[in-house]
């Protein structure tokens, strides 16, 4: 990616990453190559490294956290207001 990644949480296989940064990169791509854009949320496999393309949650500010549920479910939403950001994911936005 093209920033920092502020917080991380897993889930399955899955990585959900919350930050500052604009886009993304597949694993092993030297840098500004091949890039995906992602404004400050992403999703990655843990095991591949390949960038999850079904989830493009695009925020207006940076990401600072992301946690998942104790169940390991759950969507994804966003909410501004004029004084803060805010992202968070509950799980899976598929509900695995």
């Amino acid at each position: 990616m093209d920033g920092v990644a502020w917080a991380q949480a897993v889930v399955g296989n899955t990585v959900y990453v919350a930050g500052t940064f604009t886009a993304a990169r597949p694993s092993g791509s030297p840098a500004a190559s091949n890039t995906t854009p992602r404004s400050t949320f992403l999703a990655y496999d843990i095991t591949t490294g390949v960038l999850n393309s079904s989830l493009d949650v695009p925020l207006n500010g940076q990401a600072l956290a992301v946690a998942a549920s104790p169940t390991g479910r759950g969507s994804i939403s966003a909410a501004t207001s004029p004084r803060r950001a805010a992202a968070t994911t509950t799980g899976s936005p598929t509900g695995r």
